[in-house]
This record gives structure tokens, C-alpha cells and sequence, in this order.
């Protein structure tokens, strides 16, 4: 991995599968209950909004070019 790039969101999205089907959500049931990076990543973003983080450190975190 090169300093300062994003990794890949394929790396990211292939460990949430696998540990997902290690705490025994099929692929299936992730796919009926929509589970997916994107959906933990807006999850993300509303804890942090509840936690009162700034929204400038919000989007850094997140990687969303707006609120």
C-alpha cells in the first residue's frame, strides 16, 4: 500500500463479508437485510453526527465530499 492513498474497498468489503459470515450472517440474509460497507458507513456517519463530532472531521473520517 502507497502512504497517504486509500486502500482498496474491495479489501474493506471482502473482510466485512467474511466476518460477517463468521458471526453466522449468510450471504443470503446480508443480501435480504441489505448489509453492505456502504450501509456500516452511513451508520458510521450518524453515530458520529449523535457524538457531536464536527462535521469537517465527519467528512474526513467518512470520505464524504459533503454533509
Amino acid at each position: 500500500m502507497i502512504p497517504d492513498t486509500p486502500c482498496d474497498y474491495k479489501l474493506i468489503t471482502r473482510g466485512l463479508y467474511r466476518a460477517l459470515a463468521q458471526i453466522g450472517i449468510s450471504e443470503a440474509v446480508r443480501k435480504q437485510r441489505c448489509l453492505s460497507f456502504h450501509s456500516w458507513r452511513h451508520w458510521l456517519n450518524s453515530q458520529l453526527i449523535e457524538a457531536h463530532v464536527p462535521p469537517e472531521k465527519i467528512r474526513m473520517l467518512t470520505g464524504h465530499s459533503s454533509s
